[in-house]
């Protein structure tokens, strides 16, 4: 039954809270709020991370060093450590993310080329043995002396695109050393180097064993360049064997570094242990399957969020700078869905960018507090809202024949850390995001589409928390704040059901701003609320429309 059809249950529920509404707290800021109670401190486990050397700000947990092959085994057999001594010593930068470009032929040794062979653009190929030869000793050597070092925080594990190119190679670097390779790369690979896929398995499984072997007790600070896709044709048999190497992967202890969350819809694979619910109106529920996050543990889990800023390279592909803080709200949070523990982020370019009514500054900060964070000692649950849409050709392995596709693609009307939302509310607030802009650099979107929503609208929005998380901090009721970021846009009075009651009722503006109202209350979440849902968020007039909603815990 509907809101409208039940006036009489309006107004005996509008009298409880006008009685109630003293015992009740509720305020509200511009913009979204981000805030966490003051018991909750950085992660315990990764957190943000920069990749310069500039001075860290108290939220930034670590620093990164990009560093050459030939600066570190200048001839066989022979090691100096000395550049990254003098980065963690003399420039006191530390904990350290290290990168040693050992897969592109600018920046090897003289004496590792004489021995292996090199591709057109300049990568080595890592998959003959002789690159394993020369490979083997160096992690070997890196591992005895830093695998135990708290001063590393994690290690990029890649063999395959990052190379610099150019005759001098003088250009910057085309990649990370990503494991993925273009339709040109691949053919050449094939035809003149003798890749195949058993062949490219094979290779990677031994020089991530002998990378393991090298940091035996502490794999979790290894981060393999990715798992996300090796061939453009995602029914390659390229592909097909990824599957087969994040288990590998597991197995061995080794996390991972993905790239471009900006992009919010990559990743939506089932190797990433992401998971789809269909709900109404043709839609689906994005979240993470909580074994495969429980699987996580202490291995790097992370991405780069940093495509923001006034340089040409930024602006030319992701869209004009006033985006940046949509985009930066909406890739933070996918990143925090996928329950990743390392995110790096350029902080001057995000600390530049407007307050209102995104807040990155806050959002910057809040990560620093929940990056890592599992059921055990998270200090909030939350669902972003909106109807954000994915092409069904960027989709491979079961997921790729999941029921949620109608019309060749997927609505996604919720990216979920712990909180769903399970009523039948309808997309609000359009955000356009046209071919003449790079559609902001989400180029997963169908062909005809260039725009997403921000938001949903309802008279009435049925929220379920995660029962394991709800049992174990609330088993007997806690103390909550419920926060609700919304667009002002029409009249409405809105206050929270829950298994206590009715909450205050706050008076919504009608600015057309965004704001966020925080209710304050007690009680207890057992799915006891119509529907199963734990609380519900009324309106009594126009629908609410609703951005994002997070259930704090105060204690």
């Amino acid at each position: 039954m509907t809101l409208t059809a039940r006036p009489l249950l309006l107004a005996l529920l509008l009298s409880v809270v006008a009685s109630i509404g003293v015992a009740q707290a509720v305020r509200q800021v511009d913009g979204i709020d981000w805030s966490l109670p003051d018991y909750v401190g950085l992660s315990p486990h990764g957190g943000v991370w920069r990749d310069d050397g500039e001075d860290k700000a108290p939220y930034i947990h670590a620093s990164f060093l990009d560093i050459e092959w030939k600066a570190v085994n200048p001839a066989p057999g022979v090691f100096d450590f000395s550049p990254i001594e003098d980065v963690m010593t003399r420039e006191n930068r530390n904990p350290l993310i290290i990168r040693i470009n050992w897969f592109g032929e600018c920046a090897a040794p003289d004496w590792v080329l004489q021995r292996t062979r090199v591709m057109s653009e300049r990568t080595i190929v890592f998959w003959d043995q002789a690159y394993y030869d020369a490979f083997a000793p160096l992690i070997t050597a890196f591992g005895a002396r830093y695998a135990a070092d708290p001063r590393l925080d994690g290690l990029y594990i890649g063999f395959g695109d990052g190379q610099k190119s150019g005759r001098r190679c003088s250009s910057d670097d085309d990649g990370w050393g990503e494991y993925w390779m273009t339709d040109a790369e691949l053919a050449e690979a094939q035809s003149r180097f003798g890749l195949s896929p058993s062949v490219l398995e094979s290779a990677t499984k031994r020089l991530l064993d002998v990378t393991a072997r090298a940091f035996r007790g502490h794999t979790g600070k290894l981060m393999f360049t990715n798992i996300a896709r090796f061939a453009s044709d995602s029914a390659s048999p390229y592909n097909a064997m990824l599957g087969r190497l994040a288990t590998h992967l597991a197995h061995r202890g080794i996390g991972i570094r993905n790239g471009e969350i900006e992009n919010w819809s990559r990743y939506i694979d089932s190797v990433f242990g992401q998971k789809l619910a269909v709900a109404p109106r043709g839609t689906v529920r994005l979240y993470t399957d909580e074994r495969f996050a429980n699987g996580i543990g202490n291995r790097f889990w992370g991405d780069e969020n940093e495509f923001y800023g006034r340089e040409r390279y930024v602006l030319g592909s992701s869209g004009p700078y006033r985006n940046q803080g949509y985009r930066f709200y909406v890739s933070s949070l996918r990143g925090l869905q996928m329950r990743y523990n390392h995110m790096a982020i350029r902080p001057e370019a995000i600390l530049r960018l407007p307050a209102y009514p995104w807040n990155p500054t806050g959002l910057m900060i809040y990560q620093a507090q929940v990056l890592g964070r599992d059921i055990s000692n998270t200090p909030d649950a939350f669902t972003l809202l909106g109807e954000r849409y994915l092409d069904a050709d960027y989709l491979h392995g079961p997921l790729a024949r999941h029921p949620g596709i109608v019309n060749g693609m997927l609505r996604i009307r919720g990216i979920e850390r712990w909180l769903s939302e399970i009523g039948d509310s309808a997309p609000a607030y359009r955000i356009n995001m046209p071919g003449r802009e790079q559609k902001w650099e989400q180029y997963y979107l169908p062909d005809d589409i260039d725009y997403e929503y921000a938001a949903r609208a309802s008279a009435e929005f049925l929220f379920d928390l995660n029962d394991t998380l709800a049992r174990r901090r609330c088993a007997r009721g806690c103390d909550v704040e419920i926060k609700l970021s919304y667009k002002a846009d029409a009249a409405a009075q809105i206050w929270v059901e829950t298994a206590a009651g009715p909450s205050a009722a706050l008076a919504l503006s009608t600015d057309n701003r965004i704001h966020t109202a925080t209710f304050t209350l007690h009680s207890r979440f057992s799915n006891g609320l119509q529907n199963g849902a734990d609380f519900v968020v009324h309106s009594d007039g126009a629908d609410l429309t609703l951005l994002l909603v997070r259930l704090v815990f105060l204690q």
